[in-house]
């Protein structure tokens, strides 16, 4: 049985397809982190709050282990090198003996997304991160093929098209990961949610021609019902999908970590997909939208 959003009703089946994703997205997470070879302590302390966030694992017994390992390191508050030592060959036997294995774009794309969580926790992306990104990419091309592996693709494209990579093209691509992975984790400590943000692009002014407007999402400013109003009174169609002939979406700002597989991730997606198709459909921010009608 599905629901409404085309997702089954079966509330077993739902965990377990949680429980999978949120392990693909720590493995991610954990090659991440170690791609530069050397795990800091601000990464161990984001590693700790990610799982700690996601309680989904903790019957698997690798991610316990790992986190009562990490517990054992801070208990103390002193993190040495021998214990981060520690923790990474730990993380790099995981990784090579408790694979998951993807099984389709859906389950690369949650892993290059944890991939970016980890490589971007400590605020900086590192030559051999960066080398690291280009290699799962490359060892993975079906993630190339959508959002936002599309995204991270031509950005690695363009900064080694003079086969030089130069301290301002690492700190742009830092904040590309962190936008994408929705990455707060030194402003706000929390080490969950996927950006929805990154997808929009900023208005300065409301387009003559936009006729058709759909919100997706959770509001901070207002109702669904509310914003659908202020549309109309601007002589806006509000409509409930995405299609190829929508002008303008509008994304709410309070999203849940798995957001991407949400029906407001969908459409969210349908959009990218629209706009890469060639149409002319644009993805605004709430606040952006209020900016517009204020």
């Amino acid at each position: 049985m599905l629901d409404k959003h085309g997702q089954p009703t079966a509330t077993n089946f739902n965990l377990a397809q949680n429980v999978a994703k949120s392990l693909l997205s720590l493995q991610g997470i954990l090659k991440g982190l170690i791609a530069d070879k050397q795990l800091n302590e601000l990464e161990l302390i984001f590693l700790s709050t990610w799982i700690k966030s996601h309680r989904q694992l903790e019957r698997d017994g690798d991610v316990l282990d790992l986190l009562d390992n990490i517990d054992d390191i801070v208990a103390d508050g002193i993190i040495t090198a021998d214990e981060l030592a520690d923790l990474q060959a730990q993380i790099e036997d995981i990784i090579e003996y408790g694979v998951l294995a993807p099984q389709c774009v859906e389950d690369l794309t949650n892993e290059l997304l944890g991939f970016v969580s980890g490589i971007s926790a400590d605020n900086i992306v590192t030559l051999d991160e960066m080398t690291s990104l280009v290699n799962w990419l490359n060892d993975n091309p079906k993630a190339v093929e959508c959002w936002p592996g599309n995204v991270l693709h031509k950005k690695l494209t363009d900064i080694l098209a003079d086969n030089i990579v130069d301290a301002e093209e690492l700190a742009d691509l830092t904040q590309t990961c962190k936008m994408i992975a929705g990455q707060q984790f030194l402003e706000t400590g929390a080490a969950a949610g996927m950006s929805t943000e990154f997808c929009a692009q900023p208005l300065d002014c409301l387009p003559a021609n936009i006729e058709t407007i759909c919100f997706t999402g959770k509001f901070l400013i207002g109702s669904r019902a509310t914003l659908q109003k202020q549309a109309k009174d601007l002589g806006i169609k509000p409509i409930k999908d995405v299609t190829q002939y929508l002008d303008l979406l509008v994304i709410g700002s309070l999203a849940s970590p798995d957001w991407r597989f949400s029906s407001h991730g969908r459409k969210i997606e349908q959009a990218l997909m629209n706009q890469q198709k060639g149409c002319t459909t644009l993805i605004i921010t709430e606040e952006n939208w209020s900016s517009l009608t204020h």
